[in-house]
């Protein structure tokens, strides 16, 4: 008779029995048993080598010999030893995927004062020290939130928080739960190799985001704007992003999904207040979309997009052109197919303050300098 271990391979694994074995105790040998048994355990989802002698030995194949029926003789079906065969036992997905939680921020107001260890209050109130930590940047800050309860309470302060600079900085998922803890109203993404997932997944968690920075990011992370849980962006960097017209047209187009409660299908850029486009290769064609899609653009980037002529500028500041009375500042440097016909345009602007013009070889810096003059206009050649 065989020993049956976990799973029936007693045979093939040689279970020991305990007080039976060779040598040792009877403790030892449960120690033995154990052990056996948790290699059983980390082989689950691997691939298990088995005799086909051993397999068939628990299946008890029982065969009836016709010549020896009166006698009832039992005869077994015997394979080659040599002979083994893998059995791959898949190892089920899980059904339920682990989640990331983020705590969110207490919500009760927090100590006026600092506790001291001999139970007495530090002279000092929190809006003397919330003063003190404006001065300190975002690295010092996170070093105070070590100090003690009270101090990571008072630098969780919203108001040392409006910015976030991370330039260049590795988006790993704590440094991503980090920024939604802290609520801010700009953020700063220059530089980083962020991913459309993880750019959808942080604007989703910010509502209260007006100010976004993607400059030299990749291309494909800005599908992540024309969601309907994009929030009212009033400032929006994409320069030397490689924007194409079509890839303009597609952030600027009207939200196609159809979600319970969306009224207005406009896009959620249709409130901005400034926009850099600089170093992107769109065309004039670009700039009927911003007439029609940003009515409220007050500053516009055009810096060093060289497919840009007089014919777009003059669409863009055309007299039925909304922006005619919201633009304030216009950058063209770069753009070495204006000539001085941009000035007729220009003249529409009611509200134009500052304009700069450099690196344009074709422009009249005589003719430039007297239309400034006369317009109130700073210039910059």
């Amino acid at each position: 008779m065989t020993l049956r271990g976990m799973g029936g391979y007693s045979s093939a694994l040689r279970f020991y029995r305990p007080g039976r074995g060779r040598g040792g105790t009877r403790q030892q040998l449960l120690a033995k048993q154990k052990v056996l048994q948790a290699k059983i355990h980390s082989m689950r989802g691997k691939k298990r080598r088995i005799s086909r002698e051993a397999r068939e030995s628990r299946q008890s194949p029982v065969t009836t010999n016709p010549e020896t029926e009166e006698t009832d003789q039992v005869v077994i079906k015997e394979e080659p030893k040599e002979r083994v065969e893998t059995i791959l036992m898949e190892k089920r997905p899980a059904t339920v995927k682990p989640k990331f939680i983020i705590r969110p921020l207490p919500g009760n107001q927090p100590p006026k004062y600092c506790p001291m260890m001999d139970g007495t209050n530090h002279k000092v109130q929190r809006s003397i020290w919330l003063k003190v930590f404006h001065f300190l940047g975002q690295g010092d800050l996170c070093h105070c939130l070590r100090v003690c309860k009270t101090w990571n309470k008072w630098c969780y302060d919203a108001s040392l928080w409006c910015t976030l600079n991370l330039t260049q900085v590795p988006l790993t998922k704590f440094t991503m739960a980090g920024v939604v803890r802290r609520q801010p109203f700009c953020i700063d993404l220059s530089g980083c190799t962020i991913t459309k997932q993880q750019l959808a997944w942080l604007i989703v968690r910010i509502p209260a985001l007006k100010e976004l920075y993607l400059a030299r990011t990749p291309l494909q992370a800005l599908a992540a704007l024309c969601s309907a849980n994009c929030p009212q962006l009033l400032v929006l960097d994409l320069q030397w992003v490689s924007l194409k017209d079509f890839h303009l047209a597609t952030l600027l187009s009207p939200i196609r999904e159809h979600r319970p409660g969306l009224l207005d299908d406009c896009t959620k850029l249709r409130k901005l207040r400034e926009l850099r486009l600089a170093g992107s290769d769109i065309t004039d064609a670009s700039m009927d979309l911003l007439v029609q899609q940003v009515p409220y653009l007050m500053k516009l980037d055009l810096s060093y997009c060289g497919n840009i002529t007089n014919h777009g500028l003059s669409a863009l500041t055309a007299e039925a052109s909304p922006l005619v009375h919201s633009l304030t500042d216009l950058n063209v440097s770069g753009c070495f197919q204006l000539t001085d016909v941009t000035l007729v345009s220009l003249a529409h602007c009611t509200r134009l303050q500052n304009v700069m013009a450099q690196s344009c070889t074709h422009l009249t810096k005589d003719t430039w300098k007297a239309w400034a003059a006369d317009n109130n206009v700073q210039l910059i050649l």
